[in-house]
């Protein structure tokens, strides 16, 4: 069955039962804080985030499967969120958009098998803050970040982050371009690979875990790199 229970409202003490993906949706766009009581739902829509909020999860969570049909969330100019303790699954695009201005926080969650086709499987940003803390990015595919691609924005990668067998032509994990920081501790980059089956060969694959185009800083505490791979770095 597909489905989840709410609690909303300012003391969560409201609760509605929802079984589409479009009462979900309103459910975002009316508060600023829900709690998901477990559940798993088809994305039949983009999910679009145009103010702050957090939205949390017990027992066994939200799943949010795309069907490799399309993305699954956007955060826009301005807003703040945080997700804590949610799976997002085989999006089309990108799972993530984060906006100019936008910032994103992900705690415990779990973004698999999306492909983000161009740029970032998992997430992409552009001037944009991304933070992720004991999150997975496990087979996600796209030709620039095969979990992430960042452009003149800030990632933070921190506290038992799994990034594994993402795929891309150039940053099998991550791709950072134009003045972008990178932040990673104590995180795990592994079966990472660049291959040039993204752009038929033409021109070789590079950075089997991360490729660095231009960036104002990078600093990697206490990291796992295993198995990564390309034909250059």
């Amino acid at each position: 069955a597909v489905g989840a229970l709410l609690f909303f409202g300012d003391a969560l003490t409201e609760r509605r039962i929802v079984t589409r993906f479009e009462e979900l949706v309103q459910s975002v766009w009316s508060n600023d804080h829900f709690v998901v009581l477990g559940g798993s739902m088809i994305v039949s829509q983009p999910l679009t985030i145009s103010h702050s909020l957090s939205i949390s999860t017990h027992e066994d969570g939200l799943s949010l499967d795309g069907q490799k049909a399309v993305d699954i969330l956007t955060v826009q100019s301005s807003a703040n969120v945080l997700i804590e303790d949610v799976t997002m699954k085989d999006s089309f695009g990108s799972a993530i958009t984060v906006e100019r201005g936008g910032e994103l926080e992900l705690v415990r969650c779990t973004i698999i098998g999306s492909s983000g086709a161009h740029v970032g499987g998992a997430i992409v940003a552009t001037q944009a803050t991304v933070r992720a803390f004991g999150t997975r990015f496990f087979g996600n595919h796209a030709t620039y970040g095969g979990a992430v691609a960042l452009f003149d924005g800030a990632v933070r990668v921190r506290g038992e982050c799994d990034l594994k067998k993402n795929t891309a032509h150039h940053g099998g994990a991550l791709f950072l371009s134009q003045q972008s920081t990178v932040n990673s501790s104590s995180s795990h980059f592994e079966g990472n690979k660049a291959e040039t089956r993204f752009t038929h060969g033409r021109n070789p694959s590079r950075g089997g875990a991360i490729y660095v185009v231009d960036s104002r800083d990078t600093a990697f505490d206490n990291c796992d790199f295993h198995s990564n791979s390309a034909e250059e770095g």
